[in-house]
């Protein structure tokens, strides 16, 4: 598996690196699907940070992490990346006989409960935050006035803003 690790705010050290690709690495193990991964480690106000993202067929899985100690961050960074790998793979592999002690188990389905649609108004990402905050959500859809394509306004953990939109 191919993992790039970068830092921002800290010194990636070769120990760092090292314990970051011994928890990850277990990713592959665990699932032939993966072949890559980044993880970015950062120092914010006191707060270790790991984001760990891993790329699959046609899903992009995204692990964070934040304690007081980069290694924990770390560890709980790839747990919940294992956890989401499980959760994918269950839903993409052929289904197995369970036993039928656990058919008393509830079973959470991803399934789309509500349904809405709007209109799409050309704006800039500035804008697009400020309608965002003014209607109290934490993502914003809009058509972008630059490329004119739909784009996606969210709020980070962190408070600050982040925008998704299609390659170009």
């Amino acid at each position: 598996m191919e993992l790039v690790v970068h830092g921002h705010n800290v010194v990636v050290t070769e120990a760092l690196e090292s314990y970051a690709r011994k928890k990850l690495s277990h990713l592959a193990r665990f699932w032939g699907g993966v072949q890559a991964a980044q993880v970015m480690l950062e120092v914010e106000r006191g707060q270790h940070i790991c984001e760990a993202t891993v790329p699959l067929r046609g899903a992009v899985l995204r692990g964070e992490a934040r304690t007081s100690d980069m290694y924990a961050a770390i560890d709980e960074a790839a747990a919940k990346l294992g956890r989401q790998i499980q959760r994918y793979k269950s839903r993409f592999e052929p289904a197995t006989v369970t036993p039928a002690r656990d058919e008393t188990k509830d079973v959470v389905r991803d399934e789309i409960v509500r349904q809405k649609q709007f209109s799409l108004k050309p704006m800039d990402p500035q804008e697009a935050v400020m309608q965002m905050n003014l209607l109290g959500h934490d993502f914003f859809a809009f058509m972008s006035s630059e490329s004119n394509q739909v784009n996606v306004v969210y709020r980070r953990h962190d408070g600050r803003y982040g925008l998704l939109g299609p390659e170009r």
